[in-house]
């Protein structure tokens, strides 16, 4: 009786993990749709959808194959966390593939990812690739929020960064 719950469990088990996650073809994506806010803004209120990212955010469209083929490795590697938090978006990717479906995955500032409408555990790699291969392909500036606030922000980060600048300017003067 033993080797049948086993083999139950294991069936069990099996459907399970194909029926959460199946992974994605990258040579299947034509386009990767990418909004984003930039690190550091606060709203009143959380982002929680693609259509508030792109009201607040800002868009590029990703059509390298190297990035393309980078993200889905490592969106397919993602694993399902245990502990639903919920997660102030910042960042959001469309997949687009050939035959025009679309695949939605949202990223919190540092921490947090939604892919297929469930919380993921975070991947360091994942966080990196985004980093180097999309925020850093535009001014800072560029990511900040397209509302009227956008000068505000701009002002304060100007405002930090000198004095920022000031305070390292006093502590290496010789007193």
């Amino acid at each position: 009786m033993k080797p049948n719950i086993l083999i139950l469990m294991v069936f069990y088990l099996l459907i399970q993990s194909c029926s959460s996650q199946m992974p994605i073809d990258p040579d299947s994506i034509d386009r990767i749709d990418f909004y984003a806010i930039c690190r550091g803004v606060d709203f009143a209120q959380g982002v929680y959808s693609i259509s508030e990212l792109k009201d607040k955010g800002r868009d590029t469209i990703i059509t390298d194959r190297v990035f393309i083929q980078r993200f889905v490795e490592e969106l397919n590697q993602l694993i399902p966390d245990k502990h639903q938090r919920l997660v102030d978006h910042r960042s959001g990717a469309i997949l687009f593939n050939r035959e025009g479906d679309s695949t939605l995955v949202f990223f919190g500032e540092r921490t947090g990812i939604i892919y297929r409408n469930k919380k993921m555990m975070d991947r360091d790699s994942l966080f990196r690739l985004i980093d180097d291969s999309v925020f850093a392909t535009q001014p800072y500036d560029y990511w900040f929020p397209s509302d009227s606030s956008r000068d505000l922000y701009r002002n304060i980060v100007k405002t930090m960064m000198e004095l920022r600048k000031q305070q390292a300017m006093d502590s290496l003067e010789i007193k």
